[in-house]
């Protein structure tokens, strides 16, 4: 199961977990990002990469996990040293990022396919 909610993992990833499902990747905090910037539509793709890699690569669930993580590591580098670092919110997003990727939750098999 592949939740992109915020703080989903506390009760859909617990419940699923409870309930059969082999594993979940999703979030355990409320999700933050910027928005209107060139750079602000990284953060979706960052929260949809996982899901994208398992359907579309047969990714595992913690491949799937660390392609969300190293999309949110790209935004931090994008938004501290690269093109973002004059969007006058480029601190907010970083630090977002960052706060984005550390709530990455990954419950049950990390080794599960869908």
């Amino acid at each position: 199961m592949v939740a992109v909610a915020c703080k989903s993992a506390p009760g859909l990833g617990t419940s699923a977990s409870g309930c059969g499902v082999e594993a979940y990747l999703g979030f355990d905090e409320t999700l933050a990002w910027v928005t209107g910037t060139n750079q602000s539509q990284q953060f979706g793709k960052a929260c949809t990469i996982g899901l994208q890699q398992m359907l579309l690569s047969n990714a595992t669930v913690d491949q799937a996990a660390d392609a969300m993580r190293n999309e949110f590591d790209q935004i931090v580098r994008d938004f501290k040293y690269g093109p973002g670092k004059t969007d006058p919110n480029a601190q907010l997003a970083f630090l977002w990022a960052s706060w984005d990727k550390a709530h990455i939750c990954l419950k049950g098999n990390p080794s599960a396919k869908l």
